[in-house]
């Protein structure tokens, strides 16, 4: 969780080591994937999404407040200078 809110680079590093659980949750149900769509948008961002779904990464997953990593990726989206 650490790595995918503040790194790309740590995050990119992690995804390639055998047996990562990129289904881990923080104590509010947030993943990995979560943290990462909150960022703001990167080119980085589709190679990390690209492996993400390689391991079967539930891109549907809902955390504690009902929100998905969608909902994340929407409002990081409207506050990019790519909006």
């Amino acid at each position: 969780h650490c790595a995918a809110k503040n790194s790309e680079k740590v995050m990119d590093v992690l995804l390639d080591v055998p047996g990562v659980n990129v289904t881990a949750r923080s104590n509010e149900g947030t993943t990995a994937l979560h943290y990462l769509c909150r960022r703001i948008p990167t080119e980085k961002m589709t190679t990390l999404f690209e492996k993400l779904e390689k391991l079967k990464v539930d891109f549907g997953a809902v955390n504690n407040n009902l929100e998905t990593p969608l909902h994340f990726a929407a409002s990081s989206l409207q506050n990019s200078p790519l909006a």
